[in-house]
């Protein structure tokens, strides 16, 4: 009786927050897209020019990553984390990939217009609506596009790895999507979180080979999910900070 209990609650229960076996919803992706996109090719080649100018801007690993959708999950040091990411990936994966950002960035006009202009993105509230954020973001690998996730939550200092929240193990446990794990090398001597004026340094993303935690579903049988989708996101975490080796 204990086991189906623990089953119940740990598979049935998270899916049903997370809306995973819901329809669809009707034009959910094109919902995380603003008519600012008409501007998008001639801003994004103008930025991605400066960027290179700005950061000699390099990757490895791009030319492995696998069809949508999978997640990409980096470290966070800086505000250029992901368009360093986003400049990296191949042109299709490109207008496959929506980014995900804390709504307190929506309280800022300006910072909003650019995010918009920039890409598609979703604006999340991981403190107040955490099972409405992750069920959007979901929503989004299930239409078939790619997510882009800083796990760490917040912008760290000196460059080093803060631990991961489990909601990207949530996600990739229960949606059974891949990650790609992405280090991304020098953002934070560019641009460091209190900074606004940025300095010229090398900028290198680093992408990893795609991380499948479909193994992880079934775990959540015999252990707790919270506890499954921590451990999910602490193996993102390592893989993360391999590549930074």
């Amino acid at each position: 009786m204990q086991n189906n209990c623990l089953s119940q609650d740990t598979s049935a229960y998270w899916r049903k927050l997370l809306k995973i076996d819901a329809p669809l919803p009707e034009g959910f992706v094109k919902k995380t897209d603003s008519f600012l996109s008409v501007f998008r090719p001639g801003f994004n080649s103008f930025i991605e020019i400066l960027a290179h100018k700005l950061t000699a801007l390099s990757s490895e690993g791009a030319k492995d990553l696998p069809a949508a959708p999978f997640i990409l999950a980096s470290n966070h040091s800086s505000i250029l984390d992901f368009p360093a990411v986003f400049f990296c990936l191949p042109k299709d994966l490109r207008e496959k990939t929506v980014a995900i950002y804390k709504v307190y960035y929506d309280k800022n006009p300006m910072a909003k217009f650019f995010i918009k202009l920039f890409t598609k993105s979703l604006s999340v509230d991981m403190d107040k609506k955490p099972w409405e954020a992750l069920s959007a973001a979901a929503t989004v690998l299930r239409s078939g596009y790619c997510l882009y996730i800083a796990p760490e939550g917040t912008r760290s200092k000196g460059g080093e790895v803060l631990p991961f929240k489990p909601g990207v193990g949530t996600l990739a446990v229960e949606t059974k999507t891949p990650v790609v794990p992405v280090f991304i090398k020098g953002a934070d001597k560019v641009l460091p979180r209190g900074s606004f004026i940025p300095k010229k340094n090398a900028i290198k993303v680093i992408f990893g080979k795609a991380i499948d935690l479909s193994v992880f579903f079934d775990k959540k049988e015999f252990c707790p999910a919270y506890d499954v989708y921590k451990e999910a996101a602490d193996l993102i975490r390592q893989r993360i900070l391999e590549l930074s080796q």
